[in-house]
Parts: structure tokens; sequence; C-alpha cells
């Protein structure tokens, strides 16, 4: 059995992570022992695991913890204890994606096995400033080395992005017509709309004020639901 340790609780985990490793988990030979949000999540989470007559024992973190760039020395340090505690084999990083980059760092220093959702990282105002939008690259370079350094030694070690999309039969619909048309006019992509609800209206005060799918921040819909019509 495989002890999972989850980062990040939001509606995502909520609806996919938590549900399918409780139901499915035992037969697949995975089991979710412990989680990690911040602090000011504590009372929506708690009250969500009561009512799924839910234990998961939970690590939150001081607002004055969090940090974008690396994981705070208190953090990193209480992550260690819990994979050294709980016997962790892998974890699952649900987090905004401005911080999966360090704990993606972290979980392979610890020669963990990583499910994260997608995006590989973003950063605050990555669609407006090139400079930002170019370390996106240098995150994956980062990770890819370290994740293939790590292999040599261990080597079914595993890494997997997450984007649930990816056979959704509209887009597999889309590429097929994109397809046809290429056979059939000899002429490629010049130019592509994309849309992209998410089943989600956002309000005008919603737009510049909410952190969850955040215009405000400056990477958006393209770091989220948008990320599907791009990549997959």
């Amino acid at each position: 059995m495989k002890n999972v340790l989850i980062i990040g609780f939001g509606p995502h985990a909520k609806r996919i992570y938590f549900p399918i490793l409780n139901q499915w988990g035992q037969e697949w030979g995975a089991k979710l022992v412990y989680g990690v949000d911040l602090k000011s999540q504590q009372q929506t989470i708690e009250t969500y695991l009561q009512a799924q007559n839910s234990k998961l024992p939970f690590f939150y973190i001081d607002e004055d913890e969090k940090l974008y760039d690396e994981l705070h020395p208190n953090v990193e340090k209480r992550l260690d204890k819990i994979v050294e505690e709980y016997s962790i084999d892998g974890v699952v990083i649900s987090t905004e994606p401005l911080v999966h980059m360090p704990y993606a760092v972290w979980a392979l220093k610890k020669d963990l096995h990583i499910l994260m959702d997608k995006p590989i990282s973003t950063k605050f105002n990555v669609s407006t400033d090139l400079n930002k939008a170019q370390e996106l690259k240098t995150d994956y370079d980062q990770l890819a080395k370290l994740y293939f350094d790590k292999k040599k030694n261990n080597k079914s070690l595993s890494f997997t992005l997450m984007a649930q999309r990816r056979y959704h039969p509209a887009f597999n619909k889309i590429k097929e017509l994109i397809n046809e048309v290429k056979l059939k006019t000899n002429c490629p992509v010049t130019s592509v709309q994309s849309f992209h609800t998410d089943g989600q209206w956002r309000f005008p005060t919603e737009i510049v004020e909410q952190i969850y799918h955040p215009y405000c921040q400056g990477y958006g819909k393209c770091s989220h639901s948008g990320y599907h019509t791009v990549v997959d």
C-alpha cells in the first residue's frame, strides 16, 4: 500500500482526488493519509471532512509562512516530518499553480512519486511580462533535470501531470475537424479563437477581487481551464 500526501484541498481536490482515493484507493494500492493547506481554509476543510465522516489529519500553513518562489523553512521542516512519520510514498499537488514549482522541487528531492495539477508553473503577471513567461521554460527545465537525475537511482519514480480533459470527445472532435480541413485544403491553422467558461460566470467585482482562477494576478484562465484548449 502506497501512502499519499495531498497538498492543496480546494474544490478540485474535493471533487476529484479525495473521493477517488476513498472509493478506489484500496483497490489500487493507494491510501490518502495526510493533507496540507492554508490556515485560512481550515474551517472549510474541516466542515467538508466532517460531512464525509473523514478524520484525515491536516497541516495548516500560517499566512505569514506562505511563499511563492520557495517553501518557507518551517513549512519544509514540517513536510519532511510528515513524510517520515507517515511513510509517505507519493504526493498529489493540487494547490494554486503559483506554488506548484516549490512543492514539486521539494517532493522530487524527497524521492516521492508526484501527481500534479496542470500547469507545471505560472507567475504573477505572466500574461503581460515576457520575462515572467520565459521563467516557465526555466521551471520546466529545472524540474526535468531534477526528475531524470533522481530517476537514475529510482527507475520507478513517477512524475505525472494531471490534465483530465485530454481525452474529452469535444477536443478529439476539434482535432479531427482541423485535420480534415488541412487535408482537403492543404492549409494549416493560421488563427485560433478559444473560449472556455468552466461553468462559471465572472461578475465585474470578481474579476478584480477573486483569487481562484484569477485575472487580477495576471495569469488567469490560461493557467487553469484555458490550458486545455491550448494543450489538449
